[in-house]
């Protein structure tokens, strides 16, 4: 209890502002932070677990896509379990020659050049006193590619209203998920660009967790709105359509489940429409051709979307 009292007030600090940040920002204030996003991470991965193995392992997504999904999930917890390692306590002292080596990993999978670690000047727990310059350039790239991430959503959502069928549920979800994304992004980048120095040991690995967790599930629900769309995508019906030729409407007559048929029922195929209560029936039926009738036809068609 007092540990879990000692994170939340930890938590009200970031809300407080830079100064109280940094008067709080401590050894013991360090590995809190890095312990609570490595259980956010794995908390989530337990979560989401059913989805990945659905829609991404097991499913004929695209290499691209496992590959952005893998490093999105993975390559954030891989970083955490190491940072956890790094600055427990039971680890003995590491040499600021062994952080180093291990900030050269770190550095090289993301956008900073090599030559800026001879910039790096490390602590004990190996945190960074100071940002070399050319790290202000990984700030920007992830901005531009999650805007061309939520500009390219933006225009399917926009394609989806043009179609009219942007009300879908997982549609709406995926628009959601992806503007949480870009709006969380932009509004962590920016105080993580001017309080940098001064808040590096807290910002960092709650920003590097909550990325991580954000960009996964929008993949995972852009995958679940594929699968689903391609399950529920066609209905092959095989019947027998009789038009005759002297035939243009129906008579009025009553069913035995006490809705009308009207002349204003449409006939497509064999896919009648009712209107009952207030709403629409799709019934599916057959018509045997009658006897001596010619002009029956052989019809194989699809039904894209069936509401009742």
């Amino acid at each position: 209890m007092p540990s879990f009292i000692f994170t939340m007030g930890s938590i009200c600090g970031l809300v407080l502002g830079p100064r109280n940040i940094l008067a709080m920002a401590s050894t013991v204030l360090t590995r809190h932070y890095i312990s609570m996003g490595l259980s956010l991470l794995v908390y989530d991965n337990i979560l989401c677990w059913d989805k990945e193995t659905r829609y991404i392992w097991k499913s004929d997504a695209p290499w691209a896509v496992k590959v952005s999904f893998c490093v999105s999930r993975y390559l954030a917890l891989a970083g955490q379990i190491m940072n956890v390692i790094y600055s427990s306590p039971t680890i003995p002292d590491w040499r600021n020659t062994d952080c180093l080596r291990w900030h050269w990993l770190q550095f090289m999978l993301y956008t900073t050049a090599q030559p800026t670690m001879q910039q790096v000047e490390l602590d004990g727990e190996c945190l960074i006193k100071k940002r070399p310059p050319a790290a202000h350039w990984s700030i920007p790239l992830t901005f531009i590619n999650q805007s061309v991430f939520w500009s390219l959503t933006y225009r399917k959502y926009r394609s989806a209203i043009q179609e009219g069928w942007s009300d879908n549920p997982l549609l709406q979800l995926v628009m959601r998920d992806n503007s949480a994304v870009f709006l969380g992004l932009l509004f962590s980048l920016i105080p993580c660009e001017v309080f940098i120095q001064q808040a590096i040991h807290s910002a960092i690995p709650i920003m590097i967790c909550v990325v991580s967790i954000m960009s996964s599930r929008l993949i995972l629900n852009i995958r679940g709105l594929r699968v689903t769309s391609e399950d529920t995508e066609l209905i092959e019906v095989l019947t027998v359509i009789s038009v005759p030729e002297t035939q243009s409407h129906f008579k009025n007559e009553t069913g035995d489940n006490g809705y009308s048929r009207t002349d204003e029922e449409q006939h497509i195929g064999s896919l009648v429409t009712y209107d009952f209560d207030d709403r629409v029936l799709h019934m599916l039926i057959e018509r045997p051709v009658p006897a001596g009738e010619k002009n029956g036809t052989l019809l194989t068609g699809s039904i894209s979307r069936m509401f009742s």
